[in-house]
């Protein structure tokens, strides 16, 4: 996963001339609506032709969050480090509405 993300981060350095984080913001709003009708297509409600699953759709928008990440100023040698804050702070939502009562 180190290796995507490096190539990640040596993509937006290459774009940042043409992209800003707004843009990148705007690009993952737009990768989302792509989700979420792929859900809905998969689902039955809505009928489409797909050109990708929601599978692949979210590989999309997981991208443009590590775009989001990395040009608001993140490190990729410091994203495990700030993921697990975020899961640890998850996990202790997760511990007060009864969900999980051990440590994963």
């Amino acid at each position: 996963m180190y290796d995507q993300l490096k190539r990640i981060e040596e993509y937006v350095d290459l774009e940042k001339n043409l992209f800003t984080l707004d843009k990148y913001i705007k690009k993952a709003a737009e990768e989302l609506g792509e989700v979420a009708t792929a859900s809905l297509v998969e689902e039955g409600l809505k009928d489409k032709e797909l050109t990708e699953n929601t599978m692949m759709e979210s590989c999309d928008l997981m991208i443009l969050a590590v775009c989001i990440y990395i040009r608001s100023g993140g490190a990729v040698e410091d994203l495990s480090k700030n993921l697990d804050k975020k899961l640890d702070k998850w996990q202790q939502i997760l511990k007060k509405k009864g969900i999980l009562d051990g440590t994963v």
